[in-house]
């Protein structure tokens, strides 16, 4: 980090280790908490890359839409897409909620998951006094409770639906399934967006990558306790990136928020206004637009107006069907 000799590395294990903000600001105080989310983005970048260039991830995702039926974001006409929370892409499944694993729920597991919290709360203190207070926590927990965990589940899917931004994408735009099920039959458009542009926007920045397709009939559950940060980070994302199987035609790439700020030195979660849901892109994040096989002529010409006023550097090209696949065919 410039001007220190702190390593991106020696941050990201700081906080491996359940350390905040506030105690790195005063353990080393030439850092500052622009130097810190600089680190964080430098190593998200850094693997984002990484995948790229490896080919993990695609250089181009596609999202397929109607040109007078946009549900939530007008992609071309305002150069904005939305960060969706759950409950607006009206899945017919619990989306981006995973159940939990109830066989987890153990007498052993309650008390290693009480000793746990006594050591995260009270740092520096004798095993005796861990575990004293670990049998103070012990009696203080609900999760055995059918009832409690009801309340519980109800709660976790509304904290979801305020702080997570979810961007649906496929990888691409030449299975007819697509055409058919997302733009009208082929009547809409889709839009090829620049990954890495997409991915590293300061208001989309995220966990990015492909969804995960379960069976239908076999919903996978996890266990409710997690014993370190990185352990919780994992199952979220596992709730967040697991989709059914049922989907699995959409090929999605899908890169998630959880809008956070600083506040009083703190990460902390914030809730998501209706108008920070939408984000304007630049024309660096656009590649391509496709025009489906049997779009409109006046959907046609409209497209080709506003990108002649707002994207003149991106292609648009129109599409034919040759042996089940759609592939591009005159560039406009």
């Amino acid at each position: 980090i410039k001007g220190t000799r702190i390593s991106v590395e020696h941050i990201l294990e700081e906080f491996s280790h359940h350390r905040s903000i506030s105690e790195l600001l005063r353990g080393h105080s030439n850092l500052t908490e622009q130097a810190i989310l600089a680190a964080f983005t430098y190593a998200e970048t850094e693997q984002l890359k990484q995948f790229i260039e490896s080919r993990q991830f695609p250089e181009t995702v596609y999202k397929f839409r109607m040109w007078d039926d946009e549900p939530n974001d007008n992609i071309i006409r305002n150069k904005t897409i939305r960060l969706a929370s759950p409950r607006e892409l009206m899945a017919d499944y619990d989306e981006a909620y995973l159940p939990i694993d109830e066989t987890e729920i153990t007498e052993e597991n309650l008390q290693k998951r009480a000793l746990y919290h006594a050591r995260k709360q009270y740092p520096l203190r004798t095993e005796e006094f861990y575990i004293n207070k670990a049998k103070e926590l012990r009696k203080l927990m609900k999760i055995e409770d059918p009832e409690h965990r009801k309340v519980a589940e109800i709660y976790a899917k509304e904290q979801n639906n305020q702080y997570q931004g979810i961007f649906c994408s496929t990888v691409t735009y030449k299975d007819v399934i697509l055409w058919e099920r997302l733009a009208g039959n082929c009547t809409g458009f889709a839009v090829g967006l620049d990954t890495m542009s997409i991915a590293l926007h300061k208001n989309i920045f995220g966990t990015a990558g492909f969804v995960d397709y379960y069976p239908s009939s076999n919903v996978p559950r996890i266990s409710p306790f997690s014993y370190s940060g990185k352990e919780a980070l994992e199952k979220g994302i596992q709730s967040i990136f697991s989709v059914p199987d049922k989907y699995k035609y959409e090929k999605e790439f899908r890169i998630t928020r959880i809008n956070r700020g600083i506040i009083d030195n703190e990460f902390t979660r914030i809730p998501y206004e209706e108008e920070s849901r939408i984000v304007e892109l630049d024309e660096s994040c656009y590649r391509e637009i496709l025009l489906g096989v049997d779009i409109s002529d006046e959907d046609r010409n409209d497209i080709i107006t506003v990108r002649n006023e707002l994207l003149s550097n991106i292609p648009i090209f129109t599409t034919k069907i040759e042996d089940d696949e759609v592939i591009k065919d005159e560039q406009l």
